[in-house]
Parts: structure tokens; sequence; C-alpha cells
């Protein structure tokens, strides 16, 4: 039904249910809940609601969620969220951050590879 290119996981405590993606042949990868790998999903999430591109059809529960979400930045403003000072759960937001993600690795992966494979070599 959907064209799944690839999974992201949350490395802690989840080795039986990867390894059982990926003997069903789903390409799995990790993604890490810190600034580093969070920031610049969230960021894209961000502008994404603002441009109205994000739509999650109003979910109660993605909606419930979001309002729960605390945000941490650090000095170089990466940014978070941080489930420990959230008020209730959050983990649907999350899976969206990493979902946002992964789009966005794969989506920078199919952009056609070098600009020197597509266009002719410029002189100056």
């Amino acid at each position: 039904m959907f064209d799944i290119k690839s999974v992201a996981f949350d490395r802690w405590n989840s080795s039986a249910l990867v390894q059982r993606l990926m003997d069903a042949g789903f390409d799995m990868d990790p993604f890490g809940q810190g600034f580093a790998s969070m920031s610049q999903p969230i960021k894209q999430m961000e502008i994404l609601i603002k441009q109205k591109k994000l739509n999650h059809g109003g979910h109660g529960m993605l909606r419930w969620m979001a309002s729960n979400i605390q945000t941490k930045t650090d000095e170089a403003m990466n940014i978070k969220f941080v489930k420990s000072k959230s008020g209730d759960k959050i983990d649907g937001m999350v899976a969206l951050a990493m979902a946002v993600g992964e789009w966005m690795t794969n989506d920078n992966d199919n952009a056609g590879g070098s600009v020197y494979e597509t266009n002719d070599i410029r002189f100056l």
C-alpha cells in the first residue's frame, strides 16, 4: 500500500523489532534522540507547519501529544524534544520528527547525485 523507503528507529531497546523488520525486507536506519539528529527535522517540521504543508488530519492523539511538548535548545541553537520535562506523552511527535528526518535524508539521497553528473563543466 505504501512505498516505504526506510524506517527510522531509536536504538534503545529495539533490537528484536529491528531484526524482524529487517528480515521482512525493510531498510532500517538508526535515528538518535539528541540535538545532532533531531534539530534539523524539528526545524523542518516548524517550516512545514507554517507553510501549511504538514497536516495530521485533525488526529486528536497527535494534537494532544503536540500540546505536551517541551523543548531544549543548546548554545548553537540546536533543538530537541525533552520527554522528561514534557507534561505527558510525546511519542507520536518524536516519531513524526524521526519520519521527517528520514524523509529529509531520502529526499537528499534521491536528488540526482552530484551536480557534475547532470551539468557540463563550466570554465571561468
